[in-house]
């Protein structure tokens, strides 16, 4: 399944062989001639990375499909992936920043009906969209089937789930319980429980436990085990599989969410995110620990002393013994040792780890960084030395990268989920609306508020995000988000702490310059002045002039 047979040698190619061939019986020199003309001409023709020259001559890659290069080798890509991610400190590293940088705390749901598309009025769409976060909030603390996760945890699980496994299953269970308004739940399966039942192995249209169609290559049903292979108490479900359709034809929507990147056309199942790298996490681990040990062992020898008495020496060595009756050799600090005549000290230097450790770790470590597509000092969280234009460069690279990751996980995962959940909503009487499923696009349509993702220079980038937003280039919304808020809600709550000021009787904290052409006497620069702000100064005024003139009287 691994490797797929080149193609024959054409009809033209076999005729011009057997001719070579005779031509060689009857005429050598000429049958050489014609060998040498032949690689001359494929020399100069054609492209150089396909030629078959002496360097080259064992890179023999296969031609297969997706599915054929992918599913024989899955489950030893995913097995070590998992061990990595366990065991190695620089791939869990990777996986915890990935994860961090991608979901953090969880993407923050906005309702956003399309209000054009529906002809309502913009508060209308206000009274809608409320409507719509009111109901997700009310089921998120429930989404997790198994009862332990809410929704934003989820995220977290199933991103950390397709980085480590290449792809992650999701299936809506429809689950009673008193304390949530809502029966929808979320069964996240492990990509191990997927797999080909024993009766359909031979079978040519299911793809390690996706059964497709013979045309098009879509998705016809899962088989899911129903306990994990790898469970250690065997249950009476272990070697059991239901089989669920991929698509429910009755409601218009999956059965199964199958979350993974797809970078291949005919691509049925994920690849694990380290599986360009897995060998150089491998061998870089096992290089480090045998320099560990290596310099574990030559610390060991202080000194070695030669002697021509080895008796003596042997009698000498024994003097001390420790608890299990093996000899003790020790040094401490300002010790004076008398050796016989005859004998060489020789001090030992270790010198480990060599000059080459340092370099040829960060060769490597630059090596994994590059087949990650993550800056190397994200990798390593290794800043050091680095200025302000440097930093922002790498992690500019990086927030492309996560906001990929963002987009697609929101697309692929978020979104399907909360239309299922407004469904049900609509469905339970909890939305105002008459004709859900004729414009449900319009009435789910939504935005996913990232984790903020932080600033190199907060001055500097406020200064910037201000420019953007006053030369019509962003708008406030959009800087919000970028920081992993809500710009309605900061303007609610601003509303509300203007409010306590203004009770408290402390002066307004608005934006400098913004009081425009109706701040009165105020000089443009503040906040627009209220009737008690004229009452109080006048009543200054008025003790300034009393004053004024007892001090004339006196």
């Amino acid at each position: 399944m691994r490797r797929v047979e080149r193609k024959k040698s054409t009809f033209i190619e076999r005729c011009g062989s057997a001719i070579d061939s005779v031509v060689g019986v009857f005429s050598p020199r000429n049958a050489f001639v014609r060998e040498r003309y032949r690689a001359a001409q494929r020399q100069l023709s054609g492209y150089r990375g396909a030629r078959r020259d002496r360097p080259r001559s064992n890179w023999a890659p296969g031609s297969g499909s997706a599915d054929a290069e992918i599913l024989g080798d899955l489950e030893e890509l995913r097995d070590r992936s998992h061990d990595l991610a366990r065991n190695d400190p620089l791939a869990s590293a990777v996986v915890q920043t990935i994860n961090v940088n991608t979901i953090g705390p969880g993407l923050r749901y906005q309702s956003r009906v399309d209000r054009d598309a529906l002809g309502i009025s913009p508060e209308s769409a206000r009274a809608l969209n409320r409507a719509n976060e009111r109901a997700w909030n009310a089921w998120t603390p429930h989404a997790d089937a198994a009862g332990i996760l809410d929704f934003e945890a989820m995220q977290s699980q199933i991103d950390i789930s397709i980085l480590v496994s290449g792809e992650t299953f999701l299936i809506p269970r429809m689950l009673r319980e008193p304390r949530c308004p809502y029966d929808l739940r979320l069964q996240v399966v492990e990509a191990h429980r997927v797999a080909t039942p024993p009766e359909f192995t031979t079978d040519p249209y299911v793809r390690e436990g996706v059964r497709i169609d013979e045309r098009y290559g879509r998705p016809l049903a899962y088989y899911v085990r129903r306990a994990h292979p790898g469970e250690e108490r065997r249950t009476p479900e272990a070697d059991s599989w239901e089989t669920i359709p991929a698509w429910n034809e009755r409601a218009g929507r999956p059965n199964v969410l199958h979350l993974f990147h797809q970078t291949r056309p005919g691509q049925h199942r994920g690849e694990p995110f380290f599986a360009p790298v897995l060998n150089y996490f491998h061998d870089l681990d096992r290089y480090l620990e045998a320099e560990l040990i290596a310099s574990r062992v030559a610390a060991c020898f202080g000194l070695i002393i030669e002697s021509e008495d080895p008796v003596a020496d042997a009698l000498a060595a024994s003097s001390g013994e420790d608890a299990g009756g093996l000899p003790i050799e020790e040094m401490t600090p300002g010790m004076i040792e008398r050796v016989r005549a005859g004998s060489k000290v020789t001090q030992v230097n270790p010198l480990r780890p060599g000059a080459q450790f340092d370099p040829f770790m960060a060769r490597v470590t630059k090596a994994i960084a590059s087949g990650l597509g993550l800056p190397v000092q994200l990798v390593l969280k290794d800043f050091a030395g680095m200025n302000y234009s440097s930093a922002r460069t790498a992690l500019l690279e990086a927030w492309r990268y996560f906001s990929c990751r963002q987009t697609w996980f929101a697309r692929r995962f978020c979104r399907p989920v909360n239309q299922w959940l407004l469904e049900e909503a609509w469905l339970r009487g909890a939305l105002p609306v008459r004709d859900f499923y004729r414009q449900q696009d319009a009435y789910t349509r939504s935005v996913w508020i990232p984790a903020a993702r932080g600033w190199v220079d907060p001055e500097k980038e406020a200064t910037a995000a201000t420019m953007r937003v006053t030369s019509y280039q962003s708008t406030h919304a959009i800087e919000a988000a970028a920081q992993g808020h809500d710009f309605e809600e900061i303007l609610e709550q601003r509303r509300l702490e203007e409010e306590l000021i203004r009770d408290a009787g402390l002066p307004a904290t608005g934006a400098a310059g913004g009081g425009g052409g109706g701040g009165g006497d105020d000089g443009g620069g503040g906040q627009p002045r209220d009737a008690d702000d004229d009452e109080a100064e006048d009543e200054e005024e008025r003790e300034e002039e009393e004053d004024d003139d007892e001090r004339s009287a006196a």
